[in-house]
Parts: structure tokens; C-alpha cells; sequence
């Protein structure tokens, strides 16, 4: 099985524009400002500390000899003296300890430094976690850089180990460049720096080594490759990446190049010419010709056809990929794009210019039809609605529908990311000014709770969900104040309150006895509710609400693409949820014999974080995420309540079980892999099988017809061949279940 294709930068020559000012010393921030030091006072060894945004500087008060920008925005820095210090919200604070030569925030509120030890110039490596406290890390080095990308990867030839997500990169004195994982195992770069910038997107910047009076040169380490590729431009002693990169000149002049987006962006919409795409054979180059669309930088319309030479027997496209584009005067314009390799569909990454000017390294992407022997490493929404026979109705349905999410902590940037997936995809805005979105608190108020980072990742899971299943549908996002049973059980009732058509809860707690007590807050007649089953398997018990004998229970499942007539394969995922519960009475539609109170799934989606689905968040993350988990599908399945239309029949969970028929049955699969009979009870509590079972319930939706309510059938979707399984590690994005409290159900791909 091929490799995963990490989303890469794809860096272009760089563009540098001089910004105002000098510093000796840059530090980027996610916001795309940046914060210098600059204009040493007289009596001190530090310099002034300035922040630069929307073109202007504005000083901040206190004096640093090093900086570094945390996820959140606020900073770090370290003073001559060795203080640790943190400005946020217009205030300093220092967690204590000592440091000198280097410091780096991490991926969430912790901090790397250098300080007391090690061997000559380099020094020990400390971390600081609030909560935990300082420990020391193996090695010793002269610069630190923390790494904020989400992917793994292993260095090419000269280098050696792995690069695992969530450690740092050190220089040591002799410029040898080391990355120390978090379980304190070593990898090596092949090359020396002087001066080092992670990206989040598969890639490194350094200044060449030794250091220069004169400047360094700039390289980038495509992790991707891997390999090294000199650069334009020189710098001396700092270097910092974030949306742009920005180095200090020699003189101590600033420079700033904007770094192309990445992600599955849509910039390119494929369409076929006549039936080519309909007469390829699996293991046989063929030629189609293509309609390409484009923009270029200053939004004029570029179009043209090109031939794509493509072999099916390989699937991951390979090189360097250009696009020469002609002169472009007008709108009108029309110009010949020239390809040069690789699988022209939906997942190669190309890039172009026009006069020169770089257009960015994107993703192609376009209708699912044109997806043959194509390896995604994430779903679309094209996908999700071709998979459950859902297209029509999603391009009709749901305009008067409002999908309530319930999910606890506060994303602050839902509404940004939710707007970047929409127009990704080409789905209709949603936003709080045209009236479709709108985000309260567990009080109806917009006195938003504390934001979290693990929590955010699953708002954002949540709401691209119900974007992917029912583009139509307004969105209600409740967030509770805390993830404990009694805030989320309010966020519940109030969502409800709102006006929310159908409810998804992506969470739960461990049931206990009492919890019959909560079944109030999930009784709204009228109101199709969903709830995950969990991400532990059979093995992790029942979980609350999916036991809730008013809700629809959604369990996992693993899909694939396959060459039959529905064009896609399903089986019960190994992590999903199931089980009979201990307490919560058994609902008079359901008629399985081996458990005599409520059993768990209803329904199930895809779930599976190797088949896992596109996500986009921001908020202390690396924008464009591959995750998995039942928290994808409760709000697929509450989606689909939605395009069905008449949720204000629904009677609880019972109606997809007086119409099986409208489900696409799951018939193979376990969530219990070590134990098939279950753990002593029934087989079919954690074994997929004809007919009703745990871990997948009644099955998937086909259409929302039936199962769903909405009488009319829909054409069945052109199979879909080869959208592959990627297995690879994964991990919770919340933190795990405790008495009385929430976990939520979402995985992230870490690879």
C-alpha cells in the first residue's frame, strides 16, 4: 500500500516586500502580524518590543532580548537576565525558572527555552507546561523551534529517525539540525543552519550556516521530498514562518513573502469533455482531455483545456507539476494550460503563475465523477453525499430546517473556518450576517464560555458535517460552559429552545446509575436528536446520550470506494461504540432479544479516521485537518433528518427501524477485534451482521428516503472506484472522559 501524500507547501521562488522599520530579531504570528525587537536602549542590553499589524507598529510595553508567538497570539519572551515572561490580554506574568539564548511556545500554552547545562555554548532543553510544571527534555542545543505541524514524516538521505508531531526542532553549535519527538527520541536533518523556521505544512526554513556578517542564505527542506531547495533571499540570525515568512537583513531590514495557501482548496473546477472519463480502464494509460477554470491573483478568469496522461495502476502523482499560463489582459481572456505529469483528478497538487506572479500550490478538485483512481486522504462532501445517495436532496432540501450542534467550550474562530470550508467546496455561505449561522451559549446569551483547543477541533468537525450533508440548513451552535453532564444537559435543553429542527451531540458521558434521571433534557417530541456511541469500541461501554431512549444512536463505519452498483464499501469501524445498556429502558421499537433495555447504535456513518473526513479549524490548530470518529457521524445522520424534511413527525429514534429497507444494511465488521463473542453476551452486540447489530445499528443512509421520511427515491450515484483506505495513527482532540463529565468523539489523523 502506497504511502499517505502529506499536504505540502509546494514553496514557489519567494516574493519579498520590505516592511517599515528595523529589528534584529522576528517572531510570526498565526494572525499573520508579527512581533520584533528593535532600538536597543542605552542603559539596558534588551530592545524595545513592537508589535506590526494592519501596516502599522504599535510598541508594547516591556523590554525582551527573545521572542516567540504562541498559538493563541499572545508572547513569549526572555529577557538578558534570564527572566521567562508571557504577555497576554495587555499583561505580563512570568511562570518562573531561568532561560538564555532561545525560547519557543508549542502547540498549546507551553513553552520550550534553553537553559542552565549541557556542553559548552549549547545548553539543556526545558519545557513548560502550566498545570505540570518544567521538565527537562534530552539534549542541549543554541535554538529552539517548536513544530506546529500536524503530520509525521521522515527525513531523506543524510538524515535519519522520525518526525513525529508535537516536538522541537534544535540547532546545536556546530548547526547540525535535530528534532527531539515528544516521547524524547532524536531525528536528524541532513545540512547545518544557523537559524531555523518551521512551517505547519511539511516543510522547514533555515538560514545557512556558519552565520555570515554579510547574510545567510535562505533553503527550505520540503519534508515531503525530501530534499533541500535554495531560496531567494538572505538573512542573518532570525527567521520566522506563520502565513508569511519574514527575515532580518543584515542591516537589520524587515522582509516579508507570502507563502501559498494550502488544504483541499478549491481553486480549479475539472469537468469532463463528452464521455472520456466513462471509457478508462483500471491499469491503462489513457489521455482526457479536461476544462480547467481558474483565477489569477487579481481575480481575472483564466480558461483553457489541457491533456492529462494518466495511469490507473498508480495512483500518487509524482514531481514537480506547472502551469505555464500566457498573458492575461482581461476577464475575457483566453489562455492554453500546459500539464506535465502526474494524475490529473481531484487530489494532485499543482501550481502556476501568470507573468510571473505565483499563483499558490493548490489541490485539484472537482466533481465526484472524475474521482477514478484517485488516492484522497480525506472526504469531501461530493463524496459523503455520493456515498450515502444523497445529492439531490442535498442540492434541494433543507432550506427551512435548523441543525442544533451541542458542544461544549467556546471556538472563537467556528464562524471563520466554517465560511473557508464553505467556499472551499463551493457550498452556499452561512454565516451570522445572512442569517444561517448562530452561535450562543448554554444561557441563549452570547456570553461565550473559555475557548478550548480539543474542543474547538470538534465544533468545527460538527459544523462541517452538517455543511457536507445539508448545505441548505441553518446552523444553531450551543456551546455549554464546561464539559461537566449538568452544563451540557442545559446547552441541550436551550438548544432546543432556539429553534433547533434536529440536534447533533457529538459527546458523552459514562453511564451510571441515576442517568435515567437526565432523559428529561433529551425529550423534545418533534425534534430528531443524534448522539456518537464513542470511539472505544464495544470494550468502552455505553455511553450517554446514544443510550438515551429519545435519541438516535450513531455508530462508525469504514468506507471505501468500491466498483459495484452502489460504488462504495461499508464495514462496522473497530472503534465505534455499542453495547446494551445497564439502565435506560429499551424503547418499544427496538426488538433485538439479546438485551432487554436500550441497546446502542440506531443508525451509523462513517467514522473511521483511516477513511477519514476534511475538516477545517484554526483555533490553535493547523487549519486543514483529516479526522474521524463518531463524532462525523451524529451530525451526518442529524443532517439527513434535515433533508428529509419532516422531522417535526419524528417519533424519537423509531423511524429508520420501520424502514430498513431505505438503509444500506452493514453486514461485516467488529468492534471488539480481541473478543468475538462479545464479552460473553450476544454476537451481534459488537459483530457486524445481516440485519440489526450493534456496532452499525440498522445500517447507512441510502437517500433520504424511507429511514428518513422523505418519500421520493433518488437515482443511484455513478460509482466511485478507488478512494482508498489510509491507515495511520490517531488521537483524541478532547480530553478523556471523567465522572461526570464529557468527552467528546472526534479523532485526529496525526499523520
Amino acid at each position: 500500500m502506497k504511502s499517505p501524500v502529506h499536504p505540502d507547501i509546494a514553496v514557489p521562488p519567494l516574493s519579498w516586500s520590505q516592511l517599515p522599520g528595523t529589528a534584529s530579531a522576528v517572531a510570526a504570528s498565526p494572525d499573520g502580524s508579527l512581533w520584533v525587537l528593535s532600538d536597543q536602549p542605552s542603559s539596558s542590553p534588551d530592545k524595545y518590543v513592537w508589535h506590526y499589524a494592519s501596516g502599522s507598529w504599535t510598541n508594547i510595553s516591556g523590554l525582551a532580548a527573545h521572542l516567540s508567538v504562541a498559538a493563541d497570539g499572545s508572547l513569549w519572551a526572555i529577557n538578558s537576565g534570564g527572566g521567562i515572561w508571557h504577555y497576554a490580554g495587555g499583561t505580563w506574568s512570568s511562570p518562573g525558572g531561568g532561560a538564555t539564548n532561545s525560547i519557543t511556545a508549542d502547540t498549546s500554552t507551553g513553552v520550550y527555552v534553553l537553559s542552565n547545562g549541557g556542553a559548552g555554548p549549547d545548553r539543556a532543553i526545558w519545557h513548560y507546561s502550566p498545570g505540570g510544571g518544567w521538565t527537562q527534555l534530552n539534549g542541549s542545543g543554541t535554538v529552539l523551534a517548536a513544530n506546529w505541524d500536524t503530520n509525521n514524516f521522515t527525513p531523506g538521505a543524510g538524515g535519519s529517525g522520525t518526525i513525529n508531531a508535537g516536538g522541537v526542532y534544535i540547532l546545536s553549535s556546530s548547526g547540525a539540525i535535530w528534532y527531539e519527538n515528544s516521547n524524547l527520541s532524536f531525528a536528524q536533518l541532513p545540512g547545518a543552519a544557523s537559524a531555523i523556521a518551521p512551517t505547519t505544512n511539511g516543510g522547514v526554513f533555515v538560514l545557512g550556516f556558519p552565520s555570515a556578517p554579510s547574510g545567510n542564505q535562505v533553503y527550505y527542506y520540503d519534508l515531503n521530498t525530501p530534499a533541500w531547495n535554495a531560496q531567494n533571499g538572505a538573512g542573518l540570525l532570525s527567521i520566522s514562518a506563520g502565513s508569511n515568512l519574514y527575515l532580518i537583513s543584515s542591516s537589520g531590514a524587515i522582509y516579508s513573502a507570502a507563502l501559498p495557501a494550502t488544504g483541499p482548496v478549491v481553486s480549479v473546477v475539472i469537468t469532463t469533455s463528452g464521455s472520456a472519463s466513462t471509457s478508462v480502464t483500471i491499469g491503462t494509460p489513457k489521455t482526457i482531455p479536461l476544462t480547467v477554470v481558474e483565477k489569477d491573483v487579481n481575480g481575472k478568469t483564466i480558461t483553457g483545456t489541457y491533456a492529462a496522461p494518466v495511469n490507473l495502476s498508480n495512483l500518487d502523482s509524482t514531481g514537480t507539476t506547472s502551469l505555464n499560463v500566457s498573458t492575461v489582459s482581461s476577464s475575457s481572456t483566453s489562455v492554453t494550460l500546459s500539464y506535465n505529469g502526474g494524475a490529473a483528478f481531484t487530489g494532485t497538487r499543482i501550481r502556476g503563475s501568470v507573468n510571473g506572479v505565483v499563483l499558490g500550490s493548490f489541490l485539484v478538485t472537482g466533481p465526484c465523477t472524475l474521482s477514478p483512481g484517485v488516492s484522497r486522504q480525506g472526504y469531501y462532501p461530493c463524496d459523503l453525499q455520493s456515498a450515502y445517495n444523497l445529492a439531490a436532496s442535498s442540492a434541494a432540501n433543507g432550506g427551512t430546517q435548523t441543525v442544533a450542534i451541542v458542544d461544549a467550550y467556546d471556538d472563537p474562530t467556528a464562524e471563520s473556518d466554517l465560511a473557508v470550508y464553505r467556499s472551499t467546496f463551493g457550498l452556499p455561505a452561512c454565516t451570522s450576517g445572512n442569517g444561517c449561522f448562530k452561535k450562543r451559549a448554554q444561557d441563549g446569551s452570547t456570553n461565550y464560555p473559555i475557548p478550548d483547543s480539543g474542543w474547538a477541533g470538534e465544533i468545527s468537525l460538527d459544523l462541517d458535517m452538517v455543511s457536507a450533508i445539508c448545505p441548505n440548513c441553518h446552523i444553531l451552535l450551543v456551546e455549554s460552559a464546561t464539559s461537566s453532564g449538568t452544563d451540557m444537559f442545559a446547552a441541550e435543553k436551550e438548544a432546543a429552545v432556539l429553534g433547533g429542527t434536529e440536534i447533533s451531540n457529538s459527546w458523552g458521558l459514562t453511564e451510571g446509575p441515576g442517568i435515567g434521571g437526565a432523559e428529561v433534557n433529551f425529550n423534545h417530541p418533534g425534534i430528531p436528536i443524534t448522539a456518537s456511541t464513542g470511539d472505544a469500541g464495544y470494550a468502552g461501554g455505553v455511553s450517554y446520550p446514544a443510550s438515551s431512549q429519545y435519541v438516535t444512536a450513531v455508530g462508525g463505519t469504514s468506507l471505501v470506494a468500491a466498483a459495484n452498483s452502489r460504488g462504495w464499501s461499508e464495514t462496522a469501524w473497530s472503534g465505534g461504540g455499542s453495547g446494551c445498556s445497564a439502565f435506560i429502558t429499551k424503547p418499544l421499537w427496538q426488538k433485538d432479544t439479546g438485551c432487554t433495555k436500550r441497546m446502542v447504535a440506531d443508525v451509523s456513518a462513517v467514522a473511521d479516521p483511516n477513511t477519514a473526513v476534511w475538516v477545517y479549524d484554526t483555533y490553535q490548530d493547523s487549519a486543514w485537518l483529516r479526522v474521524g470518529g463518531t463524532s462525523a457521524s451524529a451530525p451526518i445522520i442529524a443532517s439527513v433528518y434535515a433533508i428529509a424534511g419532516n422531522g417535526a413527525t419524528v417519533v424519537y429514534g423509531s423511524y429508520p427501524y420501520l424502514n430498513t429497507g431505505s438503509l444500506y444494511d452493514i453486514v461485516s465488521g467488529t468492534n471488539d477485534p480481541t473478543d468475538p463473542t462479545c464479552g460473553g453476551g450476544s454476537p451481534y452486540f459488537c459483530n457486524a451482521q445481516a440485519g440489526y447489530d450493534g456496532p452499525t445499528g440498522l445500517g447507512t443512509p441510502n437517500g433520504a428516503t424511507g429511514a428518513f421520511i422523505r418519500p421520493e427515491r433518488e437515482n443511484a450515484p455513478e460509482p466511485l472506484n478507488n478512494l482508498n483506505y489510509h491507515p495511520g495513527p490517531s488521537r483524541r482532540l478532547c480530553a478523556p472522559p471523567r465522572p461526570g463529565y464529557a468527552a467528546c468523539f472526534a479523532l485526529l489523523r496525526t499523520d
